[in-house]
């Protein structure tokens, strides 16, 4: 849980980093780069007028730019709200690339385990069988296998079974959980590294660009309010986290890629004190040719963060009350 925690001052230093810069390449003065939310301060250093400090809330950060970033021109003012955004791409970019040259592992199809009274047991799959199929379609990855069953959660399945050295079909009608398809196998822990070598750029490249979609999807769920599986609370994503680095940094460091680009998601929120408000007040500024009212500004500030401080505390106490249940 420690290296969770190390990990996300990271991903939040090399976002903070990107505005810091670009602020100082349009001239503003930065009073202050925070890692970490809050009052309580865990360390704290003052040099040439920047205060760096490191807080004792670890999720998320901020630059505190002086009062004349506001005077700005709207396009210097959206190049400063996008260069955080524009860092964090970056990160997970060369951190995509280096896992993508590196190979990441991934589980088999190799059955560890059937558990009892589900579908896979009535079809007859074994402990040590493995899936070659689904309805005709080669897999040799669980991730592959599992998209395949999700995409057939209404209808028999043909599931094409590796056994020794025979390969046989069995047809299995899956059963619902929670809104997934499951069978009822477990993966064994076999896995296999892809590399790409000379193409791990692209493939870095193509991991981004399909993450990004991925989460703008489930954002755009949220905002019209439909409910969505799979989306972490702080408290499981620490637990996520410790569980990746006990299966290896590599592991690790793609959990902290797809972190980072799920906050890239969440700052470009046209509102205030997210990036994506920033940008999108200096928009409607360089739109209309007027300042937006600054009084107005300050309270959907304040407005938003009581919100998420109140969600953020919901959701941990909720957690926590889970446990102790």
């Amino acid at each position: 849980m420690i290296l969770t925690i190390i990990g996300l001052l990271f991903l939040y230093f090399f976002h903070e980093i990107g505005h810091f810069g670009a602020a100082k390449v349009v001239g503003v003065k930065v009073a202050e780069l925070s890692i970490g939310l809050g009052d309580k301060k865990l360390f704290s250093k003052e040099i040439n007028g920047t205060v760096y400090s490191l807080k004792l809330i670890c999720l998320g950060g901020y630059v505190k730019l002086d009062n004349s970033f506001r005077d700005l021109r709207p396009r210097t003012r959206i190049f400063v709200g996008m260069a955080g955004p524009a860092a964090s791409l970056l990160f997970s970019f060369l951190l995509f690339t280096f896992i993508s040259f590196v190979g990441l592992p991934e589980l088999t199809t190799h059955i560890g385990t059937v558990s009892p009274g589900y579908p896979a047991v009535k079809a007859g799959l074994h402990p040590g069988d493995r899936v070659v199929a689904i309805e005709g379609h080669p897999v040799s990855k669980w991730n592959e296998m599992i998209s395949l069953i999700n995409g057939g959660k209404d209808k028999n399945l043909r599931v094409t079974i590796q056994r020794a050295q025979t390969e046989f079909d069995v047809f299995v009608h899956p059963q619902l959980k929670k809104g997934s398809a499951v069978l009822g196998i477990n993966a064994s822990g076999e896995s296999v590294a892809t590399r790409y070598g000379l193409g791990s750029a692209m493939e870095g490249a193509r991991l981004v660009a399909e993450t990004l979609k991925v989460n703008f999807g489930i954002l755009r769920h949220m905002v019209v309010v439909k409910k969505v599986e799979g989306v972490a609370g702080p408290v499981q994503i620490l637990q996520i986290g410790a569980q990746q680095a006990g299966f290896g940094i590599i592991l690790f460091l793609n959990l902290l890629s797809l972190l980072n680009l799920s906050f890239v998601c969440v700052n470009f929120f046209p509102v205030l004190p997210f990036d994506g408000g920033i940008i999108a007040i200096a928009f409607m500024e360089a739109v209309s040719g007027r300042q937006i009212n600054r009084r107005i500004e300050y309270i959907v500030n304040k407005v938003v963060v009581s919100i998420l401080v109140g969600l953020l505390v919901f959701n941990v106490l909720s957690e926590l009350a889970k446990k102790m249940i």
